[in-house]
């Protein structure tokens, strides 16, 4: 039989610490690259959802507004044909055999073509001009004037028309030109004409803001002025709808 040497004691607990600290170790490791997948996995998720997010929202989108599209396309479809329809028959109306070319009827569709023309726009009086006014500075002064962001509403256009005055005004400058305010559409010049009131307690409340008329509705609306004069000195409540006036509640009828 083997003679047990004094020192095998000492190697026998030299190796079962050598285990213990192996399956520590191993044990650390593993709980380790446990934490870091599972924070790999949370950092992942944080960076990389939101721009998933971001994709499917935006192809959704994408989805919704093309069959808007379509849905609107295939409803305004048939008004078109019917618009282009009447149009044919009109024309061909004023050349048929028997059939006299009406002033009246012309007349009436020029000036519904006028109004649809003017439809998105709006004229600024009594803004004041200065000698050296450059169109960059009119408009910057018409967005201030107007209490416009390019966020609000988009400006296509701004310009004085007509020739400068030689006349003075009350004050003893001469009168400046009208501005003429180009919009994309009619609901954003119905937009900044709510937002007239504002102007009241600024250096610009002085200044008319409507919308563009024809020469007709001009002709109409100048008509109707001693009836709105009136009725505002009774302090009835009056508005303008393009050139008919409605004082309380009901059109005035000239």
């Amino acid at each position: 039989m083997a003679e047990r040497t004094p020192d095998a004691p000492y190697i026998s607990g030299i190796a079962d610490l050598d285990a213990q600290v192996r399956e520590a170790v191993h044990t650390s490791v593993r709980a380790m690259e446990e934490g870091l997948v599972t924070k790999l996995a949370e950092l992942v998720l944080r960076q990389v959802m939101p721009m998933v997010s971001k994709e499917v929202a935006k192809e959704v989108d994408k989805q919704v507004k093309e069959r808007l599209e379509d849905t609107v396309s295939a409803a305004v479809a048939p008004l078109k044909v019917e618009i282009q329809q009447m149009r044919e028959k009109f024309e061909a109306s004023k050349t048929s055999p028997g059939n006299v070319p009406s002033p009246a009827i012309d007349a009436r569709f020029s000036e519904l073509a006028d109004q649809q023309r003017r439809s998105g726009n709006l004229v600024i009086t009594r803004l004041s001009e200065s000698d050296g006014e450059t169109e960059l500075r009119l408009h910057d002064t018409v967005l201030e004037c107007l209490q416009i962001t390019h966020s609000d509403v988009q400006v296509l256009s701004v310009k004085r028309v007509g020739k400068p005055s030689t006349s003075p005004s009350s004050s003893g400058t001469p009168k400046a030109r009208k501005v003429l305010v180009q919009l994309t559409n009619v609901q954003e010049r119905n937009k900044v004409l709510r937002g007239r009131k504002s102007l009241q307690g600024t250096r610009y409340q002085t200044v008319g803001v409507s919308e563009d008329l024809t020469k007709s509705q001009e002709e109409l609306r100048q008509k109707a002025w001693p009836a709105f004069l009136e009725a505002k000195g009774a302090h009835k409540r009056c508005f303008w709808k393009a050139e008919k006036l409605f004082i309380d509640g009901q059109e005035h009828i000239i």
